[in-house]
C-alpha cells in the first residue's frame, strides 16, 4: 500500500506533466508490488490505480463517469497493460523459485555422488588389501598394497577436499 500511495503522490506531484499519460507513475507500484508482495497485492494495487486514474486524472475529473471513448480506451489499456505486468512479475517470481529450489536439490544430489564416491574408492582399497593376503608372490602382495594404498589416499584427500 505504500508503494501505491508513493506513487499516487508522485503523480499529484507531477500534476500537468503527465496529462496525457495518466497513470504512468502507477504502473512501476504494480510492478513493485507484484514482486515484493505476491499477485494478490499486485493485483490490488493496480486496480487501486486504474480507480485512482479515472477518479482524479481522466475527465470529467473527480468523477466516475466515463466522458467518451478515450477514457475508456485509456482506463483498459491501463488495466490490459497492469494486468500483464503482474502476469509476468509473478510468473518470473515463480521461476526464480522453481530455480532455487532446483538448484538445492542439485547441490544434494552432487554432495550425495561425492560421497558415494569416497565410500567407493575406500571399498577398492579395502578389497585390494583382502585381496593381498591371498596372494602368495611378496613382489604381487606389495604391488596390491601399494595400490591400496594410494587409492585410501586418494579417497582422504576426496573427503578433505568436500568437507566444507
Amino acid at each position: 500500500m505504500a508503494v501505491f500511495s508513493a506513487s499516487f503522490a508522485a503523480r499529484f506531484a507531477l500534476g500537468d506533466l503527465l496529462a496525457s499519460t495518466s497513470s504512468l507513475t502507477f504502473l512501476p507500484a504494480v510492478v513493485a508490488s507484484t514482486l515484493l508482495c505476491g499477485w494478490r497485492l499486485g493485483a490490488l494495487v493496480l486496480a487501486l490505480s486504474a480507480l485512482a486514474t479515472w477518479y482524479f486524472f481522466l475527465p470529467p475529473y473527480l468523477s466516475f463517469a466515463l466522458h467518451g471513448a478515450e477514457t475508456v480506451v485509456s482506463l483498459l489499456g491501463f488495466l490490459v497493460i497492469g494486468g500483464l505486468e503482474v502476469l509476468l512479475v509473478a510468473a518470473l517470481v515463480e521461476v526464480i523459485h522453481r530455480l532455487e529450489i532446483a538448484r538445492r536439490t542439485q547441490e544434494a544430489l552432487f554432495q550425495e555422488l561425492q560421497h558415494r564416491l569416497g565410500n567407493t574408492m575406500q571399498f577398492v582399497a579395502s578389497t585390494l588389501r583382502l585381496a593381498r593376503r591371498d596372494v602368495a608372490d611378496p613382489s604381487a602382495a606389495e604391488v596390491l598394497e601399494q595400490a591400496a594404498a594410494r587409492i585410501a589416499v586418494m579417497a582422504r584427500l576426496h573427503r578433505r577436499l568436500q568437507d566444507p
